[in-house]
């Protein structure tokens, strides 16, 4: 199993940065929390997480192998940001033929 990384910075509608923010990965397709790794080779991620002090959202899962929806909570007012679709792994540099 290879493990890519996903990453973001949690920000509210303004723009501003949204420190500590909860993050909850779900994997798309089963609808059930998503394993996910701090590292890429398979530390254990408690989900959900809290981005860091600078808004930054960090984690790593299976590449290739299903979609994830993600979101980003702001636990002082409530409000998220959902990305939906996610799938980690994607090949966008190689070149078939080459």
């Amino acid at each position: 199993m290879t493990n890519s990384i996903w990453q973001a910075t949690a920000q509210n509608s303004a723009g501003d940065i949204v420190p500590g923010a909860e993050i909850l990965v779900i994997d798309e397709e089963t609808g059930l929390d998503a394993v996910i790794y701090s590292t890429r080779e398979g530390a254990a991620l408690a989900n959900p997480f809290n981005a860091d002090a600078e808004g930054f959202i960090q984690f790593y899962a299976p590449a290739n192998e299903t979609t994830y929806r993600i979101n980003a909570t702001d636990t002082g007012t409530g409000l998220s940001i959902l990305w939906r679709f996610v799938q980690l792994g994607i090949d966008i540099g190689t070149d078939a033929g080459q």
